[in-house]
């Protein structure tokens, strides 16, 4: 395997980026007072007034002849009078006003809902190394409350009395930072090694910049500078054309994260799968197979499922043989080797059951009879979920110190010039990883009390 890049090699321009500063304020108005109103009710054509305590109240009548008979008219096609009732109304107003202003201190609309979470831990721990890259709020904070007071206080009606206000601006008030602009930010790495490069054709050095971006988001996920990791479909003989000689991004994922054993995790919807032996051939698969080998796969899912915020995880587990075996009718390995595994693991508290019949254990799944399956060889798991979601499955990375998601897709080259790939499951693995971070930070912080 080769050695870790030196800083030379890489550089990391995310942390050159700029990010502005949003001021967000919110507040509430309260007003109590008295007021004079008139209130003008319908009353039937044989009343001539009303009385309330010791006012008498007249029908309200037009001036002149025409008044007289547009009063005329309207009393006998609705059948109703009207009368003017004068009155004193006891008023309570509330009002309550969010708004926020960029650096510049112009009053904006937020584009979109920031989650105080993501937003707060991420940028902050990337703003204290570029200080000089952030642009601060030019507008202070009490300009900005009274523009919010300004936007917050109502005009009362003349005739009021004993008239009581109170303005409450909430504290604290906020301030975020985001990308310039609302900008995506792109790292660019600037490969300059066996630049050739042709669209929709494997290259090595898309290989190289490949290695170099991947390598720079784990080494950026693994100084906590980010919550998690995203990927890209990644051409393997590219990668080993620039030559980086590993099997994919899960080899290197767990290669440049401390040499932790990783396991692949494929999620449609609610369906789960990890893998115990992944690629290799069939038969190198079967002759791997061993209760210890099983047993670690289901420690590192029933992990990360809990990671995903599944508190009590149950895990399926197939067999090897059709129909399981059916005692030992077609094989011996799910008494030999996967009820062993099946048995530590309850051991050491893990829920599983099985094993079941490969053809229907996905069908159990789909029921709600467990929350993932450790399937024994790579087609066993993907089979089956590709078939049921191709274009929204997500390949997970379990058993790493970070979080790591990607489409579950490979490069397309021929889709490449076309423009014309489908991003759902790009799109999936973002919110994925997005909940996953969420779910991380919220239980880290559960840990902390």
């Amino acid at each position: 395997m080769l050695q870790k890049p030196s800083n030379t090699d890489v550089h990391v321009h995310s942390l050159k980026l700029s990010y502005e500063a949003f001021l967000i304020l919110s507040g509430k108005y309260n007003a109590d007072f008295y007021r004079k109103v008139i209130h003008t009710i319908n009353v039937k054509p044989n009343v001539k007034e009303i009385i309330v305590g010791s006012y008498t109240f007249p029908i309200k009548q037009g001036k002149g002849v025409l008044g007289k008979l547009r009063t005329k008219i309207k009393s006998s096609a609705r059948k109703k009078n009207q009368i003017d009732l004068e009155i004193e109304e006891h008023v309570f107003l509330e009002e309550e006003k969010e708004v926020a202003f960029d650096h510049h201190g112009k009053e904006i609309k937020m584009p979109y809902k920031m989650s105080s979470k993501l937003v707060d831990s991420y940028p902050r721990r990337t703003l204290g190394k570029i200080k000089n890259n952030v642009k601060k709020p030019e507008i202070t904070y009490d300009a900005a409350a009274n523009r919010l007071i300004a936007k917050l206080k109502k005009s009362v009606s003349i005739g009021r009395r004993n008239l009581v206000e109170k303005i409450t601006i909430n504290e604290p008030i906020k301030t975020k930072y985001v990308p310039d602009s609302f900008c995506l930010p792109v790292i660019d790495l600037a490969v300059q090694k066996d630049r050739k490069w042709k669209l929709g054709a494997c290259s090595a050095w898309g290989g190289e910049s490949a290695f170099q971006f991947v390598h720079c988001a784990i080494d950026n996920a693994n100084h906590k500078n980010i919550d998690a990791i995203v990927t890209a479909p990644l051409a393997k003989e590219a990668l080993h054309a620039a030559g980086h000689l590993f099997a994919g991004h899960t080899e290197m994922l767990s290669h440049f994260s401390n040499g932790k054993r990783s396991v692949m995790m494929l999620a449609v919807d609610d369906l789960r799968a990890t893998m115990v032996t992944l690629h290799i051939s069939l038969r190198q698969a079967i002759e791997s197979l061993t209760p210890e080998i099983i047993l670690d796969v289901m420690e590192i899912t029933d992990s990360g499922l809990k990671r995903m915020g599944i508190p009590n995880p149950k895990l399926g587990i197939p067999g090897l043989n059709p129909h399981a075996g059916e005692n030992r009718l077609f094989g011996d390995e799910e008494e030999n080797i996967i009820r062993p595994a099946m048995e530590l693991a309850a051991k050491k508290g893990i829920k599983c059951e099985g094993p079941f019949p490969p053809d229907t254990i996905f069908l159990e799944h789909r029921k709600g009879r467990f929350d993932a399956v450790v399937a024994l060889y790579h087609d066993q798991a993907l089979i089956p979920l590709k078939l049921y979601g191709f274009d929204r499955a997500v390949n997970i990375t379990l058993g790493l110190p970070i979080i790591r998601t990607s489409p579950d897709h490979g490069t397309a080259f021929e889709l490449a010039p076309l423009f014309k790939a489908n991003p759902r499951s790009m799109i999936e693995a973002i919110k994925t990883a997005r909940q996953m971070a969420l779910t991380s930070i919220s239980l880290s912080t559960q840990d902390c009390k």
